[in-house]
């Protein structure tokens, strides 16, 4: 809209703009981002939660809990294995709703190249570049967590919107299977473009990891990925591999 259209929406209430610039990754895709240091969202908001979140090699930690566990097989058959995959929601902040009165503090502008002036949009959802969507998103993926572990017994693990989890080989894919109908279930579907199905090797948070020696040798091995895509909350406007790598 532009600035009529929004001093109409608005009717007279107050709001705080929000620029928005495109960034462009190392992979060469472009992605919006919003300024909220210019426009003076950051400087105004405090949150006193801490987060805590998992590293590339949580795969790793998958396994151990798993051979520690005592209901593990003591030898399992020597035609079983451990299999790893992944997920992934698609446009994960922009499509957790907040309130509407709070998204009149973070009105979008842009300029419009047609229009040749500035636009504006009022959003439904959380953007990037805002620092308490951080906090309040980790929640949904915090208890997405707990849901996979408890309710359908899958150790996933979440940084931000992407999972990771493993299964028996015997399982023949039952663990991605229940975590997507888990998800399908509360409104959340994992998005199918980014879903990496069952197999000896994945990848998560810029590493690839392998678990063909898990049952025979007690390892977990893992290397950079190649072509790494950084998942959103951690893009820079210079890429770089997350530290946990």
């Amino acid at each position: 809209m532009n600035a009529k259209q929004l001093k109409k929406a608005l009717q007279g209430r107050q709001y705080r703009l929000l620029r928005r610039f495109c960034l462009q990754q190392a992979n060469g895709k472009r992605r919006c981002i919003d300024d909220a240091a210019e426009g003076g969202q950051s400087e105004h908001t405090c949150d006193c939660n801490k987060l805590q979140f998992c590293t590339a090699l949580r795969p790793a930690e998958h396994m151990r809990a798993l051979v520690l566990s005592p209901d593990a097989e003591p030898e399992p058959p020597a035609d079983e294995g451990i299999l790893t995959g992944g997920e992934d929601w698609p446009d994960a902040y922009r499509l957790t709703p907040i309130l509407p009165e709070d998204a009149e503090a973070c009105v979008v502008v842009f300029w419009h190249h047609e229009w040749d002036c500035p636009a504006y949009q009022i959003y439904s959802g959380m953007l990037f570049g805002l620092p308490a969507a951080v906090t309040a998103f980790n929640r949904f993926s915090r208890i997405c967590e707990m849901l996979s572990r408890r309710l359908v017994a899958v150790p996933l693990s979440m940084y931000f919107d992407d999972a990771n989890f493993q299964d028996w080989k015997s399982a023949k894919g039952s663990a991605q299977e229940a975590v997507n109908s888990l998800m399908d279930g509360i409104g959340s579907p994992f998005a199918d473009a980014k879903r990496q199905k069952m197999a000896r090797t994945a990848d998560f948070l810029g590493l690839e990891h392998d678990m063909a020696n898990v049952l025979t040798q007690g390892e977990v091995k893992f290397w950079p990925c190649l072509l790494y895509t950084s998942p959103s909350p951690r893009d820079k406007r210079q890429s770089r591999m997350p530290s946990s790598a």
